[in-house]
């Protein structure tokens, strides 16, 4: 089940699994699939330091998901883009019922419908479509938490050891992740210092270790990134206000709209194509509220849920695509408040993201709501509307986007590719590939002399 549903999920990845990228041709999927495959090929995890682009001299680049290149590289050398980020995209859908069985084990709730939810996530769906792979496997950051909290109720060096270390891999998976990991993993401790105080030395060496391996990670975003790409220091601080009635539906870049974690796109409109939506489901949403209201011991699961669905909405409040003011002035979200008291949030761009987090919280929540009804045939016609709400009704396209990768050029002999022009920023053309000189240097192997997202040459 957990293998199989992602296969549905991620539909129509059986009959395009080699032949297509389940993304959108004029977002980013051409750049992340080449730094998974220039990691592989320079046999460098992390700095991107060679002549593969920007021949002769060469540029610098970070690459910020080296996680998600274990996974993908392998087939891409293989096979080609097509196959390594479809793999990576099923990958991080079955991580995510993984994690769903987990969180089922930890609080008691029936197991497949919490899988079979934790899979269905939207935002990790709509995410394809956007190509940054960075946010596939988000669903580490609640394993993580999972097994912190049974380090805290069950001590010893063992859990120890896979605490940390789980922790730790959020930052390989991407930066993101490990923000939302931090976050999470305050939580428990402070609660843990209020009633497992026994437990916190023990917390507080697998958040060491989990600090220790990440150290590579941030030691070169923070100090070897190019300060112009997206998470540089030159773009820190709050955006400015964008508003845009016409596509609020996952069409921000920086945020949620304040309807979109809570209502389908058929109610509101203004669904952008493609969408990065932190929709979790207004049947998901009812069934959690009731199954918390009648269990307390929930409650905590429904706060963070609801915690990181606020914490989605950005930097700004908008409400229908327009920017909620008070005196004139825009109105912060308590991302902009975060990105304020702590600067280092302020490179963080994508606070949509963390609707993922919220998603996987909410599905044991909603899972024990449906395991209270009292009729198994409407448990399971229950689960099957939850399910559709999630995929049909959510403002993101489903099937997924798909986009045949271009040609490989038939070139013969050794040496370099010219490129004209050797840099292309902004959007293609409709249908066509963004960077498509980064997706055809995966398939020929030559150094080019150009580049891609608007760096040097």
């Amino acid at each position: 089940m957990v293998l199989l549903w992602p296969l549905v999920v991620a539909w129509p990845l059986p009959l395009v699994l080699r032949e297509a990228l389940l993304c959108a041709p004029d977002q980013e999927a051409a750049t992340h699939v080449w730094g998974h495959w220039a990691a592989w090929v320079q046999g460098r995890p992390l700095r991107l330091d060679g002549t593969l682009m920007a021949w002769p001299t060469g540029i610098e680049l970070v690459l910020i998901d080296p996680l998600a290149a274990l996974v993908a590289g392998p087939a891409l050398l293989l096979d080609g883009p097509a196959l390594g980020y479809n793999l990576l995209v099923w990958t991080g859908l079955v991580l995510a019922g993984l994690t769903g069985l987990a969180l089922a084990r930890r609080l008691g709730t029936p197991p497949v419908p919490t899988a079979l939810l934790a899979a269905t996530c939207p935002t990790l769906v709509a995410n394809t479509a956007d190509g940054m792979t960075e946010g596939f496997l988000v669903a580490l950051v609640v394993l993580q938490a999972v097994l912190l909290l049974d380090l805290r109720d069950r001590p010893g060096p063992g859990r120890l050891l896979a605490a940390g270390l789980a922790a730790g891999a959020t930052a390989w998976a991407g930066p993101y992740n490990a923000v939302w990991a931090g976050i999470l993993d305050l939580g428990i401790l402070v609660w843990a210092l209020g009633r497992h105080r026994a437990a916190v030395p023990w917390l507080a060496g697998a958040l060491a270790l989990g600090g220790a391996v990440m150290g590579p990670v941030a030691v070169t975003i923070f100090t070897a990134r190019a300060e112009s790409l997206p998470g540089g220091a030159a773009r820190a601080g709050l955006p400015a206000v964008v508003e845009n009635p016409a596509i609020f539906r996952g069409g921000v870049r920086t945020g949620a709209d304040l309807s979109d974690p809570f209502l389908p796109g058929l109610l509101t409109g203004g669904v952008a194509d493609p969408s990065h939506t932190a929709y979790l489901g207004l049947g998901v949403l009812l069934l959690a509220g009731w199954a918390a209201w009648r269990q307390p011991r929930l409650r905590p699961w429904l706060a963070g849920a609801l915690g990181f669905a606020l914490l989605s909405f950005g930097p700004w409040l908008y409400l229908g695509g327009r920017a909620l003011r008070v005196g004139g002035a825009p109105l912060a979200g308590p991302a902009g408040l975060l990105m304020l008291a702590l600067p280092p949030l302020a490179r963080l761009s994508r606070w949509y993201r963390a609707g993922a987090v919220a998603s996987l919280l909410l599905a044991p929540v909603a899972a024990a709501g449906l395991a209270r009804l009292a009729r198994p045939r409407l448990r399971g016609l229950v689960l099957v509307g939850l399910l559709a709400d999630l995929l049909l009704l959510a403002p993101l396209a489903w099937p997924l986007h798909t986009s045949r990768p271009p040609p490989a050029w038939p070139l013969e002999g050794p040496g370099a590719v010219l490129e004209l022009p050797p840099v292309t920023t902004g959007q293609p053309p409709p249908g066509a590939w963004r960077d498509v000189g980064a997706l055809a240097q995966v398939q020929h192997g030559r150094p080019v002399g150009g580049a891609f997202m608007g760096l040097g040459v």
